[in-house]
């Protein structure tokens, strides 16, 4: 406790600086160890960095703050070639975008249209490159059986690691690998909340790292459950329905001769695994 030290406004500036910008209450300066007795002066200080522009209110609760975002490092855009990562995905679908870290890509697919054999294929391509973790719904026998199907065969062990789904997919996301994460079920009661859910997993990905998730949605619609609130933080978001995909966003698509929202691919799964592509078809 501070109970005899004097509590200066730099201390209090310091520690708020060394929040990276996230939200605080004014109750939790210093970590909790200032004694009530200098609450008075907290509470004094904020007020004047409030009024000096170093942090603002936020909320509607009563004393949350947090620091202004003011001191920003210009983005030298012209230095370097635009390459992205490479990401491959099924049927070269990845030919049409670029893919910058941190990456979200999302597949929003109706039951038994081929999100799972997609997000397989994902693994299997890229499980070379780059540290991959593979986030399953299915039990453990009928994901063999799908593995098997794969010509060639995944290497055993595989190198790639197979967790199962926990209840927050964003807690088990790891920085600066490929995530794959077979699927998120929505909140019946509050489907938006996917919305919150994919922006916690970016925030996750660190500098380098790559999220691929899978989205359930309905018979007919392109978009997940979660509608509009899903479009926000993919780089690429895709729609599967049965032995067709559509592009429904691509934030950075490479210049081609063909639209990609007006194409469509058609494709096979035989094996339970392998994609087939038998056409690509611009509506």
């Amino acid at each position: 406790m501070l109970e005899k030290k004097r509590l200066t406004k730099e201390e209090v500036k310091i520690w708020i600086a060394n929040q990276d910008y996230k939200l605080f209450h004014w109750k939790e300066v210093l970590d909790g160890s200032v004694p009530p007795t200098k609450n008075i002066e907290i509470r004094a200080y904020l007020s004047q960095l409030k009024k000096e522009g170093f942090i603002k209110s936020i909320g509607s609760r009563q004393g949350n703050y947090r620091q202004v975002e003011d001191n920003l490092p210009p983005i030298n855009w012209w230095e370097g070639e635009a390459v992205g990562l490479p990401l491959i995905l099924p049927m070269g679908i990845h030919e049409y975008c670029y893919f910058f870290p941190p990456c979200l890509v999302v597949v929003a697919g109706a039951s038994n249209t081929g999100k799972t054999a997609f997000m397989m294929n994902v693994v299997r391509l890229n499980m070379h490159w780059i540290e991959t973790r593979f986030f399953v719904s299915e039990g453990i026998e009928l994901l063999k059986n799908r593995f098997k199907g794969f010509i060639p065969p995944i290497p055993l062990p595989p190198p790639f690691e197979t967790m199962p789904m926990p209840n927050d997919p964003a807690d088990a996301v790891r920085p600066d690998i490929l995530n794959v994460i077979d699927y998120i079920e929505p909140d019946t009661e509050a489907v938006y909340r996917i919305a919150d859910t994919l922006k916690e997993i970016v925030s996750k990905l660190g500098t380098k790292g790559i999220a691929v998730v899978a989205l359930q949605k309905p018979f007919g619609r392109d978009l997940a459950y979660g509608g509009m609130f899903t479009l926000f933080k993919p780089a690429l978001y895709l729609s599967i329905d049965k032995n067709h995909v559509k592009f429904v966003r691509v934030k950075v698509p490479k210049q081609t001769d063909e639209d990609v929202y007006r194409l469509k691919i058609e494709f096979k799964i035989f094996r339970g695994v392998q994609f087939n592509e038998t056409a690509r078809i611009v509506e």
